[in-house]
């Protein structure tokens, strides 16, 4: 859509919210003469966008078939056809990662035709509501005139009237409205498929699952209102590196101990080591090694110190200011995914305790962040193939919404983890 037509429709939409409110019994047939003018048609053809959806479906489909020929040749055709050596494994490894490329090169295209499909049906609905309102603001013009006609007018008829023709107007410009932000959407998706879908174009997620908008509102935490301090204090700082955390974290953690501090800081380190055991080099921010480290840190906390304990002390470590939404709506939700985990198996061993948060990261179970800098199920984006939160901080308390989770340029502070094998 054109930049021009795309002003073209704010330009109606606008005129047709001034009609609205401004008509009146001496203007009526001539707002709606106006009106029905200022409706135009909805641009955009629903066929010709399912016909596009279906090219690009097709196009990724060849793109995958390729991409897996492509790493069945680099996993084992190349070294059965070849010599085996150290060029051998080198050229295989190359080949498998360029089939990796061309199989995952085709999801923008999927995402593209997903967005297009999506479109063709909503416009295919405002055309539809389009026509009925035209029909009625020119059913309601010829209405007007046979009552502008009479010799005495009712008054309550004609208040009436307005009334509906104002209904009328201010609803055709909702429509013309609703038309330019589906082509806008349209042309983001265009403009930048590897973000993904817009969240309010998701499909509702799969039954016992909470939808990712539920889970982005209704897990965030509010700064520490004690704010932060620098740990540990003198003199423990002069073995190791002070971290700034929040002043709830601080406390807790004082009332361990010395050598419980010891004990918490090696549980901690575990939980690094142990994630990118199991998730090497996938995601360590944001990614299925941050969900796991998160998850099986609070599952381990759980066993060491309670669920109460844990639960408080995982909240608090979210609780830095300046952490972005999706970041913090994923660490809050993996958190209690671990600790749920450990609750509903009290007698596993950490190994045990491991490999049960790890089935649950590849089952799904905990969220990460996909490659548009939104929160997606960990079942969703492969290993490896996660991006990293990108929206503004959320002020103190409040839910994010649509307009300010993912897509800014703007991060905070936020809350990181302590680095393995600080305090």
């Amino acid at each position: 859509m054109s930049a021009t037509s795309r002003a073209e429709l704010a330009g109606r939409a606008a005129r047709l919210a001034k009609l609205a409110g401004s008509v009146n019994p001496a203007n009526l047939t001539a707002a709606l003469t106006e009106a029905t003018t200022q409706m135009g048609e909805i641009p955009g053809s629903p066929n010709g966008l399912e016909d596009l959806t279906a090219a690009f479906r097709q196009a990724r489909a060849g793109l995958r078939t390729v991409g897996e020929d492509t790493r069945l040749t680099g996993q084992s055709r190349l070294q059965q056809a070849w010599m085996s050596g150290e060029a051998s494994e080198r050229a295989a490894t190359a080949t498998t990662t360029a089939g990796d490329q061309l199989r995952d090169g085709g999801e923008p295209l999927g995402v593209v035709a997903d967005a297009m499909d999506h479109l063709a049906d909503r416009l295919r609905t405002l055309r539809s509501e389009h026509g009925s309102v035209v029909q009625a603001m020119i059913d309601a013009g010829h209405r007007a005139a046979q009552l502008a006609a009479q010799p005495v007018v009712d008054p309550a008829a004609a208040a009436d009237a307005v009334q509906h023709a104002a209904t009328l107007i201010g609803r055709g410009g909702e429509l013309i409205t609703e038309a330019g932000t589906a082509h806008d959407e349209m042309q983001g998706v265009l403009i930048n498929p590897g973000r993904g879908q817009p969240r309010e174009l998701m499909p509702d997620p799969p039954p016992g699952r909470k939808s990712l908008e539920e889970i982005l509102a209704e897990y965030q935490v509010s700064p520490d209102p004690d704010g932060t301090v620098s740990y540990p204090p003198f003199p423990l700082n002069l073995s190791e590196d002070s971290q700034t955390i929040t002043t709830t974290e601080a406390e807790m953690l004082d009332e361990l101990g010395l050598f419980g501090l010891k004990d918490f800081s090696d549980l901690r380190d575990s939980a690094f080591g142990t994630a990118h055991e199991r998730f090497p080099d996938q995601g360590v921010e944001d990614g299925h090694n941050d969900a796991f480290r998160h998850a099986y840190w609070n599952a381990r906390m759980v066993q060491e110190y309670g669920a109460d304990w844990a639960a408080r002390f995982g909240t608090a470590h979210e609780s830095l200011p300046g952490n972005s939404a999706d970041r913090e709506a994923m660490d809050l939700y993996n958190n209690e995914v671990g600790r749920q985990v450990a609750m509903a198996n009290p007698d596993a061993s950490p190994e045990e305790l491991a490999d049960l948060v790890e089935q649950a990261v590849r089952d799904g179970d905990t969220v990460v962040i996909d490659r548009g800098g939104e929160l997606a199920y960990s079942d969703d984006v492969p290993p490896g193939g996660t991006g990293e939160a990108d929206d503004p901080p959320t002020e103190p308390g409040a839910a994010p919404d649509s307009e300010t989770s993912g897509g800014s340029d703007t991060s905070g502070t936020g809350s990181s983890d302590y680095e393995s094998g600080g305090s």
